[in-house]
């Protein structure tokens, strides 16, 4: 039984999620980047919190917090991971992907998990709490900044926010995001197709993360 209020936080590639819970609902969410040298300084002190739990990607170190907050339980260091990973060496999954996986299984029984994070993953988890991983590939935001450094006259029009053009494209910064707005989520799409094995079963499939917006229309789901 987890205490309350307490926090709940996320720590991917790029950013760290936190979330507040009092009496079961998120109160307040913070999302701040450890790349900055503030972000420390943009996560509130707050008195009365019970307990923290929390889930990083492998290798990330932890992050600096607040003072007058817990200690931080991790998943897969101080908590035990969920499921059973279907893997010749189970270990190599991610402690994201099995969280995700469990609590997509607590709210549907099977489903399939589309984290799209700075990696996109393809996560399927069944009522018996098996839990396979179906593709690792590249998220959008990496997607960009791969494509900048490897071509670097592109880099000054991925930096520009161009909106998406109804008609042709009348430069490069509308290109590219024509290119990459469009392009990414057939990359999604076609995995999630593959997924969709029929030995796995009917499934429900749960979209999460920043962009996943971007694929959730073409899917014909909803986003998390």
């Amino acid at each position: 039984m987890v205490s309350s209020p307490c926090l709940t936080l996320d720590l991917g590639n790029t950013s760290l999620k936190v979330l507040l819970w009092e009496d079961g609902v998120v109160s307040r969410r913070w999302r701040v980047f450890p790349s900055d040298p503030d972000a420390s300084d943009r996560l509130p002190e707050l008195d009365g919190i019970q307990e923290a739990r929390g889930v990083r990607v492998p290798g990330r170190p932890e992050p600096d917090l607040p003072a007058s907050w817990p200690e931080v339980l991790w998943a897969g260091e101080s908590l035990g991971l969920p499921g059973s990973v279907r893997y010749r060496e189970p270990g190599e999954m991610g402690a994201d992907r099995r969280v995700a996986a469990w609590g997509a299984r607590s709210l549907h029984g099977q489903a399939l998990v589309v984290d799209c994070g700075t990696a996109l993953t393809l996560t399927h988890v069944d009522s018996q709490g098996g839990i396979e991983g179906l593709g690792i590939s590249i998220g959008f935001a990496a997607l960009r900044q791969g494509l900048a450094e490897a071509a670097p006259a592109l880099a000054p029009y991925l930096s520009e926010e161009a909106p998406v053009p109804a008609g042709i494209p009348e430069g490069s910064a509308e290109n590219l995001s024509l290119g990459t707005t469009q392009g990414w989520p057939g990359i999604l799409f076609r995995l999630v197709e593959e997924a969709r094995h029929p030995l796995l079963g009917p499934a429900p499939t749960v979209l999460t993360g920043g962009p996943a917006v971007l694929a959730a229309a073409p899917l014909g789901v909803g986003a998390t």
